[in-house]
């Protein structure tokens, strides 16, 4: 009769873990979602990632890893790209083609 306390205590604390990854999941979940950065032409919180790309790029001659994340403000509707640690204004043919409808 030990083995199945034994068991079931088991049982109970393997449970309280998921519970507890489930609970910090959807925590993150939801600040992620719902929290936005602020816009720094604006500066109201409202920037939302629309895009974003891993790339390799020359410098000197040499190839280094390069990558960029693609934001949008929905205050003011500003499109900017965070890239080597600051922002950059996106080209207009860019924004354009954000607002081409998808079939």
């Amino acid at each position: 009769m030990l083995w199945v306390t034994r068991i079931v205590i088991v049982l109970v604390v393997l449970l309280i873990g998921v519970a507890l990854y489930g609970l910090f999941y959807l925590a993150g979940w939801l600040f992620i979602r719902f929290y936005r950065s602020q816009c720094p032409r604006c500066g109201k919180r409202g920037l939302q990632i629309v895009g974003g790309a891993r790339a390799t790029t020359r410098i000197d001659g040499k190839r280094a890893p390069d990558s960029w994340t693609v934001y949008q403000c929905d205050k003011c509707g500003a499109v900017l790209r965070w890239r080597r640690g600051k922002w950059e204004e996106m080209p207009a043919d860019y924004r354009s083609g954000m607002e081409m409808p998808l079939r």
